[in-house]
């Protein structure tokens, strides 16, 4: 980056109407106005710190699919009460397009996008009661994809996706929450399970050529979406520190 000294003179001549007050011999106030210049000279001078750093914001992070780890919520980012159901690594393009109608279209697209694949996590409350206002279950998903693009269009079709599986939910219904990341959706998803109907409450987002999606299961407008919202946000605060660090040690390793 070019550094130099800027210097500014400025010279300034301002009209004012001058109010004056002052008493005459016989003690009696008179008042006057009196046109008058004022003269403004100023002179400024910045000088560059040449110990300071200079950060630039990289608005298109890259992420490698073992990272996948690193950007997940792990256990103690859940609230109060939750443990480790499970933690999987994601389905193949192949495999994830066998839940839907079109599995072949499916497949077609999540190559076109260039998803490599991913890491979940499950959790499950240990005191959920299913009139207690909780969530049951929450989902914690890492995609990563070859770039940001496909990640963006993934996230973007996710509630068009959701009604051609070939066990479609109930309904679909979008949800205002705060924008996260790159881009984002929040919306909830009813479906039958185990002859109940549960809400499933999702918050996906895309940072670089990542989609994180943070996912609250409870009885039917039960659950807990601010919980789910608040994870969210965790994870794509992780997701930028990681990108971060990832960044100083590529740094570190040029060296």
């Amino acid at each position: 980056m070019y550094k130099a000294e800027l210097r500014i003179n400025s010279k300034q001549e301002i009209p004012l109407d001058v109010v004056i007050n002052y008493p005459d011999s016989d003690g009696k106030l008179i008042t006057e106005t009196v046109s008058a210049n004022v003269v403004l000279d100023t002179y400024i001078e910045l000088q560059p710190q040449e110990s300071a750093d200079v950060i630039e914001e990289d608005i298109d992070p890259q992420f490698l699919l073992e990272n996948s780890e690193l950007l997940i919520a792990e256990l103690e980012s859940m609230p109060y009460g939750y443990y480790l159901e499970y933690s999987d690594a994601l389905s193949s393009n192949v495999d994830l397009a066998q839940s839907f109608v079109k599995p072949e279209e499916m497949e077609t697209l999540l190559d076109e996008w260039e998803r490599l694949g991913g890491l979940i996590n499950s959790y499950r409350n240990s005191e959920f009661s299913i009139f207690g206002g909780a969530n049951g279950r929450i989902l914690s998903t890492v995609i990563i994809f070859d770039n940001s693009d496909g990640a963006e269009q993934y996230l973007l079709s996710s509630m068009e996706r959701e009604m051609t599986r070939v066990k479609s939910p109930i309904s679909v219904d979008r949800l205002s929450a705060p924008k996260l990341g790159e881009a984002s959706i929040a919306f909830k998803k009813d479906m039958e399970r185990d002859e109940n109907i549960v809400t499933q409450y999702n918050v996906w987002t895309q940072i670089g050529n990542a989609v994180l999606i943070t996912q609250g299961e409870g009885i039917q407008d039960n659950g807990n979406f601010s919980e789910i919202i608040d994870i969210a946000e965790f994870m794509t605060q992780t997701a930028y520190e990681v990108h971060k660090q990832l960044l100083k040690s590529d740094e570190n390793t040029e060296r």
